[in-house]
């Protein structure tokens, strides 16, 4: 079986905060998969791999919508 990065590994390895790493992963915006059954989080080298160069880390991929506000009346 293929090495998987956990959450922290990602973190440190993309030299961001775990936070932000979750962050992506709920808006669907960095590729993971969840471990069946459980609420783990992983992510596949190959994958990020390609992500990175793909250039999505820089914002030029995907972007978080943003909800629209009202104006203050």
């Amino acid at each position: 079986m293929e090495k998987r990065y956990t959450t922290e590994e990602l973190a440190d390895l993309l030299g961001v905060p775990v936070r932000w790493v979750y962050e992506r992963t709920r808006l669907n915006l960095i590729p993971h998969e969840r471990l069946p059954g459980s609420r783990l989080i992983r992510f596949k080298p190959a994958e990020i791999t390609q992500w990175l160069a793909a250039g999505h880390m820089d914002g030029t991929g995907p972007q978080p919508r943003t909800r629209k506000t009202r104006a203050a009346a």
